[in-house]
C-alpha cells in the first residue's frame, strides 16, 4: 500500500512517466524486500559463522548480484527461505571444506560465468539493449573491485575476509549459471 501510494506521487508529479510505473514499482519492492531479508541473513550468519565471514560474505554477493542478477524465487517467502538455505549451505557446508585448490577453482570458475554471463535478463527486468549494456559494464567494474579486494585480504592475511568474499562470489556465479539452466528449460 505504501508502496503504490509512492508510486502514483511519483507519476502524478511527474517524477516517472506511465511506462516506468512497472519497473519502478519492482525496483522499489526489490530494494525493500532484499533490505529486510537481509537483516534475519546476516544474524544467522554471525550464529552459523564468524562476524567478518558474514559481513564479507553478504557484501560482496549483494554489491555482486545487485548487477549481475541470477536466479530468484516467485515469491517474497520463496526468496527468504531459498536465501536461508544457501547460506547455510555456504557458511556452514561450503566454507569448511575449502582448500587451497578447491578455492583456486571455484574462483576461476565463478569469475568466468560472471564475466562471461552477466547481467541475465530476468523477464521482471525486461532490460532493453543499452540497459544490458550498462550492467554488463557495472558488473564487471564491481568483478574487479571485488578481485582486488579478494587479492588484498589475502595478501594482508585476512583469511575471513577471503573466505567470506570467496563464498558471496560462488553464490553469485551460482544463481547466475542456474537462472540460465532454468531460462533454457523453460524455452526449450
Amino acid at each position: 500500500m505504501i508502496i503504490d501510494s509512492f508510486v502514483n506521487y511519483c507519476f502524478k508529479h511527474k517524477i516517472i512517466s506511465s511506462e516506468d510505473i512497472p519497473l519502478f514499482q519492482y525496483c522499489i519492492e526489490k530494494k525493500i524486500y532484499s533490505f529486510l531479508i537481509t537483516i534475519p541473513l546476516f544474524f544467522l550468519g554471525i550464529f552459523l559463522s564468524e562476524f567478518q565471514i558474514t559481513v564479507s560474505f553478504l557484501s560482496s554477493f549483494f554489491y555482486l548480484r545487485s548487477v549481475v542478477n541470477g536466479y530468484h524465487a516467485q515469491t517474497l517467502w520463496g526468496c527468504f527461505a531459498e536465501s536461508i538455505i544457501l547460506e547455510i549451505i555456504a557458511l556452514k557446508l561450503l566454507n569448511p571444506v575449502l582448500t587451497i585448490k578447491s578455492t583456486t577453482l571455484f574462483l576461476i570458475a565463478s569469475f568466468t560465468i560472471i564475466l562471461c554471463k552477466a547481467p541475465y535478463n530476468h523477464p521482471n527486468l525486461n532490460l532493453s539493449p543499452d540497459e544490458i549494456l550498462a550492467c554488463r559494464e557495472s558488473s564487471r567494474k564491481r568483478l574487479l573491485i571485488v578481485i582486488v579486494v579478494l587479492i588484498h585480504s589475502n595478501l594482508t592475511k585476512r583469511m575471513q575476509i577471503f573466505r567470506g568474499i570467496t563464498l558471496g562470489l560462488i553464490l553469485t556465479a551460482g544463481l547466475l549459471g542456474l537462472a540460465y539452466v532454468n531460462s533454457r528449460r523453460k524455452h526449450g
